[in-house]
């Protein structure tokens, strides 16, 4: 059975997008795309939409979920051995901004080299982008985006 890959996008590395993004790879990618028209496909220059249907928890530097706004289901939850999976600067810039871009698409792209040195080169019309906020949560200490602690 294969497995959900994630990639954390490196900020300097896509300073056209206007948030942090990450690509998601694996069988979750059809399901979210199979559930409505949420994702536009990826284009240089071109207009990535706010996702309604989908939030991100990350809540903690250790875990991942995809969650339904409707429900407040998980549609994708990983959990990562290593709590330093998300880079620094990239963790408090998809804070501070409240929004991601999930990019759905395959990870085997970010590995061929562009002729112009677009790290997104090769899934321009082939993968699928949206915007999506950070859930909120409330604490026993507070209302944040963050456990405490993290």
């Amino acid at each position: 059975m294969q497995e959900d890959a994630v990639f954390i996008l490196p900020l300097e590395t896509c300073p056209h997008l206007p948030y942090p993004a990450m690509l998601l790879d694996g069988p979750t990618v059809e399901r979210l795309l199979a559930d409505g028209d949420h994702f536009t496909l990826l284009q240089p220059e071109g207009r990535i939409d706010h996702c309604q249907a989908y939030g991100v928890d990350l809540s903690r530097r250790d875990r991942l979920r995809i969650l339904d706004a409707a429900t407040k289901q998980s549609m994708l939850s990983i959990r990562f051995e290593s709590a330093n999976i998300y880079p620094q600067d990239w963790w408090h810039a998809v804070h501070k901004a409240r929004h991601m871009i999930l990019i759905l698409g395959a990870v085997a792209n970010l590995a061929m080299p562009s002729p112009d040195g677009d790290m997104l080169y090769w899934l321009y019309g082939h993968a699928h982008a949206a915007v999506l906020s950070l859930a909120v949560y409330t604490w026993g200490s507070g209302v944040g985006m963050l456990m405490p602690g993290q």
